[in-house]
């Protein structure tokens, strides 16, 4: 068979008379194409924003036929021929040079052709765009052996799921036609300009009020994040990781729209409310937002035409605990039913109002995308059929789910299959991460199918093996680990490395030995005040080195410390003065005054004292005043929600034991650099400053302004 093909390209003269009719002066982006231009912008060599399909084809194929007859559908869509216009402002414009034809390419004579054919399109796949150049690529691949691969490549900026999915049938049709001799339909589809055009129209009409007064109401407060980034290097947005798919069987599949027909609900109701259960179960979180994708074609012309006019609505719920399943697809239901009504304004609109109202530097509204697509097509190809359509997507949030039902008909023959699939960004989760979710969902999924009206509390989501590892006893701890004091963790360190940095605070830094002979100065003169193992001491300092070195310093004295975070309202600090009973205060001689107490002070910003000793500077010894690991460590106030603040007393035992276990887990060294980010009168900030000093890490105190601020916080971790 001669599969070479004719490689002219069509006559320039009759291209030029179709493009006179296009928009020749630049025109704006539509609201979603600006969002992801900024975004393709600031990342040049991003590529989660290629999307596109593989049709993969047996039988025989005609590769001049194929390459015209997708000739042929370029022609009629003019969103293969935008480009972007270069500089601050974007634009887009119709180019009127003559467009080029699809590759051809032949692996037959490879060594191992269908790998070579896949390596190709995974290639096509994984190259970046230059926005002022053509958006899209296509190859006809032949592998031997009648095994064929037809592969799109498009930047989202210029097309959607739903014009993928439109092109596949167009060029089947057009190919099939060509083959028996018949004529193509005429006439060119919708132009691209015309919804840019309703979309600015929109956006000053009434509806476009309403409809923000909707989402500004919905969103009074903004949602938590659902992910943390990964405390790692940032991956390069160049690498995407192979989405992590999950294949649901036919048996499988029908069980679920039998329960959500039960309800008279949707399979996308039922998705919505199995992850929403999932992240209440395992994050234990009650306000859940997330992305749903939307077609966004309002008439019949723009079903049938290619260009990006899919949009995403952020679909918020609140879960409790008395909630059963299928409480929360009806919730889930009921919401969606709102929303849609107000779907026409751009989410990228929805976030910037949102920001304004909450005068917010970013209003991230969800962390994933959920999207549930049937593909049920019907696709003939004279001489050949369609084995299987791929499509071709990666995350444009932390996660995006995708629930792909396909039922492709070609020559008669069907093939059904549903598969999720987790597109997810490296900078959020790993591989494996992925993985241990499919499979608790997995279980997740059974529970729910074996009783929809069971309390989402109850439901279970550990398989039998996690749950065995869990409930496995934890490993003895080695008895001279126990009878250790906080202290004499940190003093190993300080032996093991003196010059090593111990902890930083806005550009001044203390190391190892330097921070232990502070808290040792301030250690014996607490002694000298009559603290012994068991007293309290208060501390109230803002963030920095001092408020470091006076926890330590106390903890060598023998004392339990008692945190008083300067920010709380006078009326908390007052009681928990009074509650504790501190038999001395550490603190600055600007907060002395504010607290109004008559116990006996220790000034970290005064001189050292006349009487101070020349051996102040070494290790009290512990056995001196008798301070063992069952003495108190600190005494932490709970919030009070309850009624009044409650001190919670914890010895050095417990966070030792802590520590101890904790380190065959994660392994933490020297070159581990932590950040202490919650008041040190939150219990969290005893794992963050304990582990870093009783590991040889550099512990990073960020402060206050810089805490309530993610990106400053990162920054500041970096360091």
């Amino acid at each position: 068979m001669d599969i070479s093909p004719n490689n002219s390209f069509l006559d320039s003269a009759s291209v030029a008379k179709e493009c006179t009719a296009l928009p020749a002066l630049p025109f704006p982006l539509s609201s979603d194409q600006q969002a992801i231009w900024f975004a393709q912008t600031l990342n040049p060599e991003l590529t989660n924003y290629n999307i596109g399909s593989v049709m993969i084809i047996d039988g025989n194929i005609v590769p001049d036929i194929m390459i015209k007859a997708f000739d042929s559908v370029i022609k009629r869509h003019d969103a293969f021929r935008l480009r972007i216009v270069a500089g601050t402002s974007p634009a887009q414009y119709f180019a009127s040079s003559a467009l080029p034809l699809m590759e051809f390419k032949d692996f037959s004579a490879t060594d191992n052709p269908i790998n070579e054919a896949e390596q190709y399109v995974k290639l096509n796949f994984t190259q970046p765009f230059n926005l002022a150049e053509r958006l899209w690529r296509s190859s006809l691949i032949y592998a031997g052996n009648n095994r064929w691969y037809w592969q799109l490549c498009c930047h989202h900026i210029i097309a959607d799921g739903t014009s993928l999915s439109l092109l596949n049938v167009e060029l089947s049709e057009n190919y099939s036609r060509l083959i028996r001799g018949e004529k193509l339909s005429a006439g060119a589809a919708l132009s691209y300009a015309d919804f840019v055009a309703s979309d600015a129209t929109y956006l000053s009409a009434k509806q476009c009020n309403k409809d923000q007064a909707f989402w500004l109401e919905r969103y009074t407060t903004l949602p938590p994040p659902l992910f943390p980034p990964l405390a790692t290097t940032r991956t390069p947005a160049s690498y995407l990781p192979d989405p992590v798919t999950w294949m649901l069987e036919e048996n499988l599949f029908q069980r679920i729209e039998q329960v959500a027909s039960l309800y008279g609900l949707s399979i996308l109701h039922f998705m919505y409310a199995l992850f929403a259960c999932y992240f209440k179960r395992i994050k234990n979180s009650d306000d859940i937002v997330f992305g749903i994708p939307l077609h966004n074609r309002r008439n019949a012309q723009q079903k049938t035409a290619v260009g990006m006019y899919a949009s995403v609505i952020p679909v918020r719920i609140r879960l409790t605990d008395e909630d059963t399943f299928s409480d929360v697809m009806q919730k889930a239901a009921d919401e969606l039913r709102l929303c849609y009504k107000h779907q026409r304004l751009p989410i990228t609109e929805i976030q910037r109002r949102i920001k304004n109202q909450q005068k917010t530097d970013s209003a991230n509204l969800f962390d994933m995308s959920l999207s549930y697509e049937p593909y049920d097509v019907n696709i003939h190809l004279e001489g050949a059929s369609v084995h299987t359509i791929k499509p071709h997507h990666r995350a444009q949030y932390p996660l995006a789910i995708t629930i792909n039902q396909y039922a492709i008909t070609s020559n008669n023959k069907q093939s059904q299959s549903v598969c999720v699939e987790f597109n997810f960004s490296l900078d959020y989760f790993t591989p494996a991460d992925i993985q241990v979710m499919q499979s608790r969902l997995a279980v997740l999924l059974e529970g729910v199918l074996q009783n929809s009206d069971t309390p989402v509390s109850h439901l279970p989501i550990l398989s039998t093996h996690e749950r065995q590892k869990l409930l496995q006893p934890a490993p003895a701890i080695e008895s001279d680990a126990s009878d250790l004091l906080i202290h004499e963790m940190f003093e190993a360190q300080v032996r093991r490395s003196p010059q090593a940095i111990a902890v930083v605070f806005e550009g001044e830094s203390l190391t190892y030995d330097a921070l232990n002979r502070r808290a040792n100065t301030l250690a014996h003169q607490l002694i000298r005040m009559g603290v012994h193992p068991n007293d309290r001491v208060a501390i109230c300092l803002q963030r920095g080195l001092d408020m470091v070195i006076g926890i330590l310093g106390i903890l060598k004295a023998g004392g339990g410390y008692v945190p008083l975070d300067p920010v709380y309202p006078g009326e908390r600090l007052n009681y928990m003065l009074e509650d504790s009973a501190p038999v001395a205060l550490v603190t600055h001689s600007g907060l002395v005054q504010a607290l109004n107490s008559a116990i006996p002070a220790v000034l970290m910003d005064a001189p050292f004292p006349a009487s101070a000793d020349e051996d102040d500077e070494n290790n009290p010894v512990p056995l001196s005043p008798g301070l063992a690991a069952h003495h108190l460590a600190y005494v932490i106030y709970t919030s009070g929600s309850t009624g009044q603040p409650k001190g919670v007393m914890v010895e050095h035992r417990n966070i030792t034991r802590l520590l101890t276990v904790s380190q065959p887990v994660f392994s933490f060294s020297r070159n581990d650099t932590w950040s202490l980010c919650h008041s040190f009168a939150f219990d969290f900030s005893v794992w963050e400053l304990f582990g870093a000093l009783c590991s040889g890490g550099r512990l990073i105190v960020v402060s206050t302004a810089c805490a309530r601020s993610a990106t400053d916080a990162r920054a500041a971790a970096k360091l």
